[in-house]
């Protein structure tokens, strides 16, 4: 990529409401490792309706933010995107993708349907949202709602809802 290239690209996230923070230029990493309480829905303690001040002082490590309100980035959000980790607070969710750098206290990653079903019975077609697709698999929890996304019969994504499952929103 040219520079020329390289600049237009980083005009465009600033226009679109990101704060990137350029590698050449980041703060030593400054949080503890990840660690995702899937049972609880958190992340270091962190849960979906976690405010984004809170989020941003407890994980000073993010690599971009969004402002919260906006028409893009599900109404914004801290994210760490070097790691697979999306805060969304405007919406209150948290996705984790694969490959996740950080530590889960379940095994999900990697995993195959049917094992995940054990650990997290899936709900029923009345109790999933509209929108759902054959590779999401929806399951209610305490805090609200777990939605993992599969390819290839693995894993490939989860998300943290504060909302029961039927009235969990489509993000994508």
């Amino acid at each position: 990529m040219t520079m020329a290239r390289a600049a237009a690209a980083l005009t465009l996230l600033v226009a679109a409401g990101f704060t990137p923070i350029p590698e050449a230029h980041a703060a030593p990493r400054k949080c503890k490792p990840f660690m995702v309480n899937v049972r609880a829905g958190t992340v270091n303690g962190l849960g979906p309706a976690t405010p984004m001040a809170k989020v941003r002082k407890k994980l000073p490590c993010f690599t971009a933010v969004s402002d919260e309100g906006a028409f893009y980035n599900n109404g914004g959000g801290v994210f760490y995107g070097s790691d697979n980790l999306y805060f969304y607070t405007y919406l209150r969710f948290i996705e984790i993708r694969a490959p996740f750098n950080g530590t889960t206290d379940v095994q999900i990653f990697g995993r195959p349907k049917a094992a995940v079903a054990m650990d997290f019975p899936f709900n029923a077609a009345d109790k999933r949202p509209f929108w759902a697709t054959p590779a999401d698999e929806f399951a209610t929890t305490k805090f609200g709602c777990i939605q993992f996304s599969f390819r290839d019969d693995n894993v490939r994504q989860m998300r943290f809802f504060t909302r029961p499952c039927e009235k969990v929103f489509n993000p994508d």
